[in-house]
């Protein structure tokens, strides 16, 4: 059972989006209010993929070390 924790609200959640755009596919890492914090693209979807996850490994590596939660 899930119990209302309000420190859940001060992690900062993220999540990944891949589309396709003509020949290319678009890579986001958005925020979970629609907010885009990185975007790319690369020519095939297991190269956009593979740097969305990166892109996201980074971002979560750096909030880490900034100390969560900032007061």
């Amino acid at each position: 059972m899930l119990l209302h924790n309000p420190l859940l609200h001060q992690f900062p959640t993220f999540e990944i989006i891949l589309r396709p755009k003509g020949r290319r596919w678009r890579w986001r890492v958005c925020s979970t209010n629609g907010t885009i914090v990185m975007q790319g693209s690369r020519s095939t979807r297991n190269a956009a993929r593979y740097d969305a996850h990166s892109a996201l490994f980074l971002l979560l590596l750096s909030t880490t070390s900034s100390g969560w939660p900032r007061r």
